[in-house]
This record gives structure tokens, C-alpha cells and sequence, in this order.
């Protein structure tokens, strides 16, 4: 399936951007705005989300993610290229590079844990109940305030809904609880093939996230420091967030990687 994105810039280094649950190419705007010029950037709409929804689809694994984002690079010639994912982002990024190698010259994985499948308490049962769209914001926020999510991820929601007009959030909600309920995938495994490939990846935590816990991030820490390619950070003062709350430290890094590389 090729998937419908955004696209900034005409120059090379090229990197793919690749939303969370929910998202849209448009939440990364910002950031698009932040690497111009010196960098070609492509957004994508994943499986789902925003201008890529198709309700005949049935299957929403991170291979079946990865099989569009694969599709999508090879018909648009964006290639090589750099990735970056974000939370759910992260499973699609993986499954690219492990599964499909061709032209992935490195990978920017943020907050979502390897080894455990964390789901936020109350996001199935939030999707379960969604309205195609809402009055007003307080509306929004009335909704959402139902449900026992992180504040991060309620700011989340809330500026995804405000992508849309009319005030709705832009994936089909079906397909997230697809996604939700599929077996966790091997994660691991494919970090582990990329670091004996030594591919380029930097893993990014926020301290305060409830996403990819402490205990994770350290034992993954540990787990991988033999693959010298695989480079885990933490950052402060920012939890699930990151790359919204932290642009101008995510900037700095993406520059510095693909430069140095």
C-alpha cells in the first residue's frame, strides 16, 4: 500500500518520519520546519492514520507497517535514507530496517520499550468509544478526561484532534484497537540483527515516561552493550513527549548522527 505523506525539502541527507499511535505526517511540521534546509524529510500517514485509511484493510502487525513505508520509499526513490519513529513509530522503524534493509542507513527509535508491550491504561477503551469528531475543545477534553491517561498523552490527542476539521481525530479507530491487540512483536530480535549489521541507531528515553519504563531502558541498556552501533540515551525533564518537548535537543542529535555518519 503506498501511503499518502508530506514532503519538505529536496536535498540529501533524505529522513523518514514516522508518527505514533494516532498521529499524522502534519505532527511533524515543526520539526520539519527546524532541519530545513539541510535535510529532505518525507512524512508519512501510516496504515490507519490521517489520508492512509482503507477499512479493507484487516491487518495491522509492524511487518504489515513496514511493508507500506517499504512500498511507499521505493516508489518515491527515497532512498538511502535515515528513519526516525516515535512510540508506535518505533515498531514500523524496526520491522523497515530488519525486514526490509535496502537503502536504511540508520535509525532514530523514541520511547517505546523493547522487551514489554505497554499499553496506556484506558487507550482501548478511549478508541472503543470515540465520536467522529467534537463540538469544541472542552468537549475534547471532557471526553478524554473519562479515560486514566497520561497527561502526555492527553496533550498528544489533543493536538492530533486539532489536525482536523472539522475538531476530530484523524485515524480510523478500529484500525488502532487492530494494532493494540496485536501480539507483541520481535522487537528484540530485529534490534539485534541491526546491531550485528552495525547499523546506526540511537535510542532515546524520556526520564518521566511511563511508556518505556526505567527498568526497561536499563536492562536493554545492558543487554545490547556489545553492539557498539546501538547507543541508548535518557533525557530529562521530558517523558513520552519527547520529540515534541525536547525539538531542539532531537534537532541537534539527528544533525550530529547523520553528519558524523
Amino acid at each position: 500500500m503506498k501511503l499518502a505523506y508530506q514532503r519538505w525539502n529536496h536535498h540529501r541527507p533524505k529522513l523518514v518520519l514516522l508518527h505514533g499511535m494516532g498521529g499524522t505526517s502534519q505532527i511533524w511540521r515543526p520539526l520539519a520546519r527546524a532541519l530545513e534546509p539541510s535535510i529532505e524529510i518525507l512524512a508519512l500517514d501510516q496504515r490507519g492514520h490521517g489520508e492512509s485509511q482503507n477499512p479493507e484493510l484487516s491487518s495491522y502487525a509492524p511487518e504489515d507497517y513496514a511493508q507500506d513505508v517499504a512500498e511507499t520509499l521505493e516508489s518515491l526513490n527515497f532512498t538511502p535514507t535515515w528513519v526516525l519513529g516515535h512510540s508506535m513509530g518505533v515498531q514500523t522503524a524496526l520491522a523497515l530496517a530488519a525486514l526490509h534493509p535496502h537503502g536504511i542507513q540508520g535509525l532514530f527509535l523514541i520511547d517505546l520499550g523493547l522487551s514489554e508491550k505497554i499499553i496506556q491504561q484506558g487507550l482501548l477503551e478511549c478508541f472503543q468509544a470515540c465520536p467522529s469528531s467534537f463540538c469544541c475543545e472542552e468537549n475534547l477534553q471532557k471526553f478524554l478526561d473519562q479515560y486514566p491517561l497520561d497527561t502526555s498523552v492527553k496533550r498528544y490527542l489533543i493536538a492530533i484532534a486539532k489536525t482536523k476539521s472539522p475538531l476530530g481525530f484523524p485515524f480510523d479507530p478500529q484500525a488502532l484497537i487492530q494494532t493494540i491487540l496485536t501480539p507483541k512483536a520481535p522487537l528484540e530480535t530485529w534490534l539485534e540483527t541491526l546491531g550485528r549489521k552495525h547499523l546506526p541507531v540511537l535510542l532515546l528515553r524520556g526520564a518521566r515516561s511511563h511508556i518505556w519504563s526505567e527498568a526497561s531502558f536499563l536492562s536493554s541498556q545492558k543487554h545490547y552493550e556489545n553492539f557498539p552501533s546501538l547507543v541508548f540515551e535518557e533525557v530529562l525533564d521530558t517523558g513520552h513527549g519527547l520529540p515534541f518537548e525536547k525539538r531542539n535537543l532531537l534537532v541537534e542529535r539527528i544533525q550530529a548522527w547523520m553528519t558524523r555518519a
